[in-house]
């Protein structure tokens, strides 16, 4: 985006793939396979290449444990601090149900992390509300989760043929939190639905085994695979919990997917897909109950209808290129009033 920066990223890898679609600048993976042990590794890392890092903004997104960066960025005081949120530490384990002494130790690297950076990006504004009240000073920045592009490409109409099944895709990673096991129950009633589902993850086994047969488990695919997965299907669901968003707001990666592949989406009203029903492309259901699907699936050609006026819009929105720009422009501003 400018010939003129010089960017050095580096990243934790637990498998030693390269990242889903190759940047623009260096970057460098490090295996951190171990585990139990990884985030220690990695922070140790991160406090290293600190130290003797040359560049004159360094880039955080915020994982747990801290403790060596923190020391690193204290004896490199006039390094500029740009700190990215995914999430916070205390309402994650808490709904996990994982609060312990490795809890505590993360929010205090957590805390003191946004205490130090001059520029703060929150993927929702739950978030940086919380970051404000500890850093009223820093430059706050609401930044929402993009898509590659490629998930915007041209849509191929699927042939419509009176009789033909309709298809519907969930990706995801078969939690609790993401509403996979509440399929079994549309898909009970409605055998004339045919679900791929895309993912793989703790209830996958148990969800798998008491699943009708118009359930067809794909398994775990690469991600770039997934355009051409979404350009099978007629419809797309996911229905996240609405308890574990109350606090942090969220940010589906998953609905945006679902959005730039102009799929109509059944989704529950747990915050981040308010954007769903605002733009009117899909259904959000409450409870997930079979009643609100079949209205759903009465309206899927009008939801396609609706997406031919507000594609373009979505892409400028909730690309890749366009978070990029967000943060290009919010790092650059800052950092030139801190000179």
């Amino acid at each position: 985006m400018d010939p003129g920066l010089h960017i050095r990223g580096m990243a934790p890898s637990w498998s030693g793939a390269g990242p889903i679609i190759q940047p623009n600048f260096s970057l460098r993976n490090f295996r951190v396979y171990i585990p139990k042990i990884r985030q220690l590794l990695w922070d140790l890392i991160c406090a290293g290449k600190i130290l003797v890092a040359k560049e004159e903004v360094i880039y955080i997104r915020n994982s747990s444990m801290h403790l060596a960066t923190l020391a690193a960025l204290k004896i490199r005081q006039k390094k500029f601090l740009a700190v990215e949120l995914n999430g916070l530490t205390i309402p994650d384990a808490q709904s996990r149900g994982s609060q312990n002494f490795f809890t505590a130790v993360s929010n205090f690297c957590e805390v003191n992390l946004i205490k130090r950076a001059q520029v703060i990006f929150s993927v929702t504004e739950k978030i940086g509300e919380y970051a404000r009240t500890l850093n009223p000073t820093a430059r706050h920045v609401h930044v929402e989760n993009g898509v590659s592009k490629k998930f915007f490409s041209k849509r191929q109409e699927i042939d419509r043929k009176q009789g033909r099944e309709i298809i519907g895709i969930y990706v995801g990673t078969f939690t609790a939190w993401d509403g996979a096991s509440q399929i079994r129950t549309l898909a009970r009633s409605r055998q004339d639905v045919r679900f791929l589902m895309i993912g793989d993850g703790g209830l996958r086994n148990t969800i798998e085994k008491d699943a009708p047969g118009n359930m067809e488990f794909v398994g775990r695919l690469p991600y770039r695979d997934l355009p051409e997965q979404y350009s099978r299907a007629d419809f797309a669901i996911v229905l996240y919990e609405d308890e574990r968003h109350k606090k942090l707001g969220s940010s589906p990666l998953k609905i945006r997917e679902y959005l730039a592949s102009r799929l109509p989406i059944f989704t529950s009203t747990a915050s981040g897909t308010e954007l769903v029903e605002d733009i009117d492309v899909g259904y959000r259901s409450k409870e997930g109950s079979v009643t609100d699907f079949n209205k759903f699936l009465s309206k899927i050609d009008h939801y396609r209808t609706t997406y031919s006026a507000v594609s373009h819009t979505l892409e400028e929105q909730h690309s890749w290129s366009t978070v990029a720009r967000l943060t290009l422009d919010a790092l650059t501003s800052e950092f030139r009033r801190h000179r």
